[in-house]
């Protein structure tokens, strides 16, 4: 995307910061970017990433400091994101856009975040529920089985099916299952986890609308300063395909905020009840099966 130089750089830098300031201020999230380059300081880091105030005064002097910084390669350690969104706002002085290209990605994280964040919590109930199912069933079920299969061993012609997995696999779900409900809080408390959960399962579409819609809407922006003939009607189009890609955008996440949790709740819910169920009635059908050939052996049954 071709830039021009502002005409006053100093003001526009300091209009630019100024709102960038009270975007903060007003609770706004940004991303800068990351850095490409190494900048003066050597810390990358000091400067990328989530904004704030401190990084903000930092990246203005470093802005100010270089001569030639609205240059399309003039951007040594200053973060990608950052200094696109001060060329668009020295380019089109439009304050809003150069704001939603820095909070684009936040945003679109925090939407496919909230798709999943009630399903972590649902699914770390469930695993607390059954982690109390597991203890009951460890603290009175199972001695008494354990106690039947010992009967049943003192049968010299009896053959016991070989089960230590009844008593091994409860005590070691009584550690996983809390461990696994930890997990799921810290998912659904994590903003990046669950968006990144999202993209793998079908989010991708989504963020890849926003994305195209913002880059529309910048298009659409800078197409006056382009061209000089037939600029109006170029903007019209741009304009409107940004629109239609917003609607398609909102579209997917209606369809992902009913799809994913639906998807995650037969999965890893439906997986998780199916394993419950087997780890607490596998020695009960087991032991039924002992005592069945038991009796056959011994002649009780012809």
């Amino acid at each position: 995307m071709n830039r021009e130089s502002p005409s006053e750089p100093d003001n526009v830098s300091e209009r630019f910061h100024q709102s960038l300031r009270a975007a903060l201020l007003a609770g706004a999230k940004l991303d800068l970017g990351e850095v490409a380059a190494t900048d003066a300081s050597g810390d990358p880091g000091a400067i990328s990433g989530n904004a704030t105030l401190a990084k903000i005064d930092r990246l203005e002097s470093l802005l100010d400091s270089n001569n030639d910084s609205t240059d399309e390669n003039a951007s040594p350690g200053l973060p990608a994101t950052y200094f696109d969104a001060y060329r668009l706002y020295a380019r089109t002085g439009r304050m809003d856009l150069a704001l939603d290209s820095l909070a684009i990605r936040r945003t679109v994280d925090e939407d496919l975040s909230r798709t999943l964040r009630p399903v972590w919590f649902y699914l770390a109930l469930l695993l607390l529920i059954a982690t109390g199912g597991m203890a009951i069933f460890s603290e009175f079920s199972a001695p008494q089985i354990a106690a039947i299969r010992a009967d049943l061993e003192l049968t010299p012609t009896a053959s016991v099916t070989d089960t230590w997995w009844a008593g091994q696999i409860p005590r070691v779900l009584l550690f996983v299952l809390p461990l696994l409900a930890c997990l799921m809080c810290l998912l659904a408390m994590s903003t990046r986890a669950s968006s990144w959960v999202a993209d793998a399962i079908g989010g991708g579409g989504y963020r890849d609308d926003r994305f195209k819609a913002m880059q529309t809407r910048v298009q659409s922006a800078i197409a006056p300063s382009q061209t000089e003939g037939g600029s109006e009607g170029r903007q019209a189009r741009l304009s409107f395909l940004a629109e239609h890609r917003t609607i398609l955008a909102n579209n997917r996440l209606m369809r992902l905020r009913s799809s994913l949790p639906t998807l995650l709740v037969v999965l890893i819910g439906g997986g998780g009840v199916l394993l419950y169920c087997l780890v607490l009635f596998a020695p009960l059908i087991v032991i039924i099966h002992d005592m069945a050939n038991v009796a056959a052996d011994q002649g009780v049954w012809p």
